[in-house]
């Protein structure tokens, strides 16, 4: 007997589990056959083995396992020992928590009953008060509270019987008590306030002034709740625990002092005491007994699900959606109130940070009938919301907006019914019923009510937290009417922009300034992540629909009686080639978009240097809003969008001449351009100013503005650089400087004769038609002089002519180092089409390969080839016409090639506005290169070439210098020194060793002769 009891106990501490299932059978035969003459140690080291064989079947085969296993042991253990035996008293106890464990409530509790009677037979009175609130707790879980009040009274009467008394149980008791007695809460705190001064036990007295705490908060007697909180703090403090029943009561009191402390607002004693609560309840999940280790996980997820942590605890289970996942972990799922908890865990994942479960549907499921019908009963509106995500998930969209038409009914009394509609419903769960029944009309006209009193109820926050996410999580639904999307969240914004922008002369409140920035930039942040996230999904709807329309153009031609050998046909094939090619290659990982928080102003604010400003902008029909933002604070402005800036925006829009075509506008139309940097934003010691355009003002280059009435522009005051969305600053702080120098891959394709120039001809670096009018534009005569000057300049690696084509390109995307592409580029109204022109046919015609069709190359790279191909270059030069146009998205900003770059991995792109003077901007980027081969940042080289260029020419219009502007970071970039020795220095040098040589032979001869 000893020797197997011995056996066991060392399989259980070496954790070998499996070892021990097999023993099963052997303590089975054993209390078979065991007599009631064996020792009363022995026994017990029989019954403890049997314990443990009980713990690791639970852990192995679950609850149901172990229940059935320790079922027969207690029976047979009933039949051979008395009732009086303690280890059998403790076999029925722990079978009772097996049957709880699986939600056989009757049977548990018969077994609690059992256990409680024996103990009082026994006069174990501490022991039959441990049963006897089990018991309670029993029917409580039960919902049998009648029977619950009974038993909480036969413990309490038991512990102040003269012979039985124990002040501590008795008080402890009383309080327990309440949960089933909520009417007498107070009748219940006086019994106990009597007690106090009989009461020892520091856990028995924490949980007291806890409990009177939340009554005295929940009555808004705040003062004296603190006072009461501080007494619970004080008793906590000295608490020393004896026994894992006092452990996993001490662990409750801690986690509801930590919330009490959270809903005062004490973030850091709610901290401290969740802290102290997750230590006590990772200590008990290492129990021998399986339920109190289970009962402790599940109080540890409640803890990290509510409380703020300290960074050791958020080092271990991380914040945010990291946390929510730790939590998932951490859930069973052995009864249906568990199943309940882990179907909030998933749907508070959801509906936070749209990662969806699809394996978790039936807990979902289970959970929102509970919640209906069960013991989560209460939680309608939530119940709702999970109802219609499930019914979503299973394709039955018409009953899933029944659903969701169902809670807002419920809610339609509330006060703030848009808000907390949107925040407690199930809109966000549905979003794919709304596409696929195609009402999306009717969730945009709730989202766009008219809700007054925005800043008085401080509800800018919630509008934007969840008004927004709505919206950007329809923005990834594939097929959707995202310019429809667009245009109700501008006039949403609108809305909001008017309603909570400051009065003139109004103080503004804490945190407002930071939000309206936030809400400015959310638009811009979500539609870029929205992009970048697309782009690295092989097979998205853009690439397909690109494939179908090649596909349907060759079959169209072919029943036109065009061969396999026409241009034209050769021309489609090659596109279907390349799309499929990037269709087939491996998605690249890549996550969802999240939505940007409030919290992003003072995030960027932290990291700005002290020298650089941002100024972001909203244009709404009626306004521009404009915020600028530096290391100290946040200025909020306000302009009219009248009919002057819009005369003087549409004038460079259409014309063909960039910042010149507001020439001819009369002063006001010039001048109102002028009020889009206010006077304050141009600080003292600025050194750099970082744009964040809307709509229009993507077309503008900002360093043209005049700050002064002198007519010093910006250009002259500091550098100047465009970013995407604030919260691609945040990103560029958090990659690594290189510091490795790089080769320049400068690119200058020789596109044939052409159209005749004269040689003092301007030339434009044109924005070509994507067909046949390709190779019409004539050469550019600068391009190949421009490479090679940049190439004396700095180390580079030339690919001229015929060596600049598409393939070497595509070589040179996978390699570190900058790119500069000095050529042809075009436009397309599908922005994926735009392209890079590396080689033009001499008839004219847009895509000639030969007539080799295995050629894969059509000598266009398009815009679409980069979903799959990450671009590696710090920095990437398109040294060619309107790089930085394109096609125009509402909230978004311009979809252009430069874009395309940066979606796909660039850091920083150098790109134009308009046509650019070929001369011009040759001289523009070898200067730039000068600069950076000094060691300027990009923004500042770029300034000083400009600034360079206008001292140099200074009777040249603002169009040969302004077209070219930086998107991206600032930091310097480390170039290769180009080799000192030049290439006419090697042929020197070989036509010396020749002539040498000749020399020699010549003497040689004489000599001979």
């Amino acid at each position: 007997m000893n020797e197997f009891a011995t056996e066991v106990d060392s399989l259980f501490r070496n954790k070998r589990f499996d070892d021990l299932l097999g023993r099963r059978d052997d303590a089975v035969t054993l209390v078979n056959t065991i007599s009631k003459r064996l020792d009363q140690d022995s026994q017990r080291a029989l019954g403890m083995a049997c314990m443990k064989i009980h713990g690791s079947t639970g852990l192995l085969q679950g609850a149901g396992a172990a229940t059935d296993f320790l079922q027969e042991i207690s029976q047979r253990w009933d039949e051979v020992w008395p009732a009086s035996d303690s280890m059998g008293t403790e076999l029925i106890v722990t079978l009772g928590n097996g049957y709880n464990a699986i939600g056989e409530m009757e049977r548990a509790m018969r077994n609690y009953a059992t256990a409680f009677e024996r103990a009082r037979t026994a006069r174990d009175w501490m022991r039959a008060g441990a049963h006897g609130r089990a018991l309670a707790y029993a029917y409580l879980r039960a919902d049998q509270r009648d029977s619950a009040r009974a038993a909480f009274a036969r413990v309490i009467a038991l512990h102040a019987s003269s012979t039985s008394r124990d002040t501590n149980f008795w008080a402890g008791t009383l309080l327990a008590s309440t949960e089933a007695e909520p009417d007498s809460f107070l009748i219940r705190l006086e019994q106990v306030r009597r007690l106090l001064p009989g009461v020892h036990n520091p856990q028995v007295i924490s949980i007291y002034y806890s409990k009177r705490g939340q009554y005295l908060a929940g009555n808004s007697r705040t003062t004296a709740a603190n006072t009461c909180f501080h007494q619970a703090v004080l008793a906590l403090d000295t608490v020393r625990v004896k026994t894992i029943a006092q452990a996993e009561g001490l662990a409750v009191e801690l986690h509801n002092t930590a919330y009490a402390f959270r809903n005062l607002g004490d973030s850091g004693r709610s901290e401290h005491y969740g802290t102290k609560a997750v230590a006590l309840n990772e200590a008990l999940m290492r129990s021998d007994d399986p339920l109190v280790a289970r009962n402790a996980r599940d109080r540890l997820a409640g803890t990290l699900e509510a409380m703020p942590l300290a960074d050791s605890c958020n080092a271990r289970y991380g914040v945010g959606p990291a946390r929510q996942k730790s939590v998932l972990r951490l859930r069973s799922t052995l009864t249906p109130v568990h199943e309940a908890l882990l179907a909030k865990t998933f749907a508070n994942i959801a509906a936070e940070y749209y990662t969806w479960e699809p394996t978790s549907l039936d807990s979902i499921s289970k959970y929102a009938q509970l919640c209906l019908d069960g013991p989560c009963g209460g939680e309608t509106i939530r119940a709702l919301q999970l109802l219609a995500f499930c019914q979503t998930m299973e394709g039955q969209h018409m009953a899933s907006l029944e659903t969701v038409r169902q809670a807002c009914a419920i809610m339609a009394d509330n006060d703030h019914f848009e808000w907390d509609s949107l925040e407690r419903t199930s809109f966000p769960l549905s979003l794919w019923s709304i596409e696929g029944l195609g009402d999306l009309e009717e969730v945009l006209e709730l989202l766009q009510r008219d809700v007054t009193s925005i800043r008085s109820a401080r509800l800018l926050e919630r509008l934007s937290a969840r008004q927004s996410m709505m919206i950007d999580s329809l923005f990834m639904v594939e097929g959707i009417d995202l310019s429809k999307l667009i245009r109700s969240r501008e006039l949403m914004t609108a809305r909001l922009m008017r309603n909570a922008w400051p009065a003139p002369n109004e103080i503004l409140r804490p945190g407002l300034a930071d939000s309206v920035f936030a809400w400015m930039d959310d638009d811009k942040a979500m539609a870029f992540r929205r992009d970048r996230y697309l782009i690295r999904q092989a097979g998205r709807s853009e690439l397909r629909a690109l494939l179908s329309a090649a596909r349907e153009q060759r079959e169209s031609l072919a029943q036109q009686g065009a061969t396999e050998i026409h241009p034209d046909v050769l021309r489609c094939s090659t596109r279907i080639d390349s799309i499929e090619a990037v269709l087939a290659q491996a998605t690249v990982p890549a996550s969802a978009p999240t939505h940007v928080d409030v919290g992003l102003a003072g995030e960027l604010r932290a990291r700005l240097d002290p020298g650089t400003t941002v100024i972001a902008y909203r244009l709404t029909k009626n306004d521009v809003f404009m915020a600028c933002l530096d290391p100290d604070t946040v200025m909020l402005h306000r302009a009219s969008r009248d009919a002057d800036l819009n005369r003087a925006l549409n004038a460079l829009i259409n014309g063909r001449s960039g910042i010149d075509s507001l020439s001819g506008l009369e002063l006001s139309a010039k001048a109102s351009l002028s009020n889009l940097i206010p006077e304050p934003f141009i600080r003292p010691g600025l050194k750099e100013l970082v744009f964040l355009p809307s709509q229009e003002l993507c077309y503008l280059p900002m360093e043209t503005l005049p700050v002064d009435d002198d007519g010093t522009t910006v250009l002259d005051h500091c550098a100047v650089r465009y970013a995407l969305s604030a919260s691609t600053l945040l990103e560029e702080h958090a990659i690594p400087p290189l510091t490795a120098e790089l080769d320049v891959f400068a690119f200058a394709p020789n596109y044939g004769s052409g159209t005749l120039l004269t040689s003092d001809e301007h030339v434009s670096r044109n924005m070509l038609m994507p067909s046949e009018q390709r190779g019409r534009s004539g050469p550019l005569l600068h391009n190949e002089d421009e490479v090679r000057s940049i190439s004396s300049t700095v180390g580079s690696i030339p690919f001229l002519a015929g060596h600049a084509d598409e393939e070497a390109f595509k070589t040179t995307l996978e390699q570190d180092g900058v790119l500069h592409l000095a050529m042809h580029a075009y436009s397309h109204a599908q922005p994926a089409r735009s392209g890079l022109v590396f080689r033009a046919s001499a008839d004219g015609t847009a895509d000639s390969r030969g007539n080799d069709p295995s050629d894969q190359e059509d000598g266009v790279f398009h815009a679409y080839e980069l979903f799959t191909r990450p671009v590696k270059a710090p920095l990437v030069v398109l040294s060619a016409c309107e790089t930085g146009q394109g096609i125009h998205q509402d909230g978004e900003g311009v979809r252009s090639l430069a874009r395309s770059f940066m979606l796909a991995g660039a850091r920083s792109t150098v790109s134009s506005l308009w046509k650019v003077d070929d001369l011009a901007t040759k001289e523009i980027m070898v200067k730039f290169y000068e600069k950076l081969a000094e060691g300027l940042g990009k923004a500042d080289a770029l300034a000083e070439a400009k600034r360079w260029y206008r001292r140099t020419y200074p009777n040249e219009p603002a169009s040969k210098w302004a077209a070219f502007i930086l998107i991206g970071d600032n930091e310097p970039v480390r170039l290769k020194k180009r080799s000192p020795i030049r290439p006419w220095m090697w042929g020197a040098g070989v036509l010396v060793v020749l002539a040498g040589g000749a020399f020699l032979w010549q003497r040689s001869r004489r000599a001979a002769a």
